[in-house]
């Protein structure tokens, strides 16, 4: 069985376990095993990243400056193709996808 890392929230720049420190299971659909265990937020957690993505949309030029969305974006999409295996892996470990259902570049 192939496991993952526990995954944690991503609030104000940094990822954070749940203030309350759950985590739940992640069961992988085609066997039924866990393969990981997801941090398990809460309305706190999303209170915390409701007002950081206030300050940070209200402290930026992101609304306005197109070349920094374009830069932002970009290197968004970037990342999504240099881990696009890792991706494919867990899409099919945690959606039970087959994975020539995962679309290409």
């Amino acid at each position: 069985m192939t496991t993952f890392e526990t995954s944690q929230l991503y609030i104000d720049g940094k990822f954070v376990p749940a203030k309350s420190g759950k985590t739940y299971p992640n069961i992988g659909p085609a066997t039924g095993e866990v393969i990981g265990y997801a941090a398990d937020g809460s309305t706190e957690d999303m209170d915390a990243a409701t007002a950081a993505a206030r300050r940070a949309f209200d402290g930026s030029d992101w609304s306005t400056d197109r070349a920094l969305r374009l830069k932002v974006l970009t290197q968004f999409r970037e990342g999504l193709h240099a881990n696009k295996e890792r991706i494919a892996a867990l899409a099919v470990a945690e959606a039970g996808s087959p994975l020539g259902c995962i679309p290409g570049p």
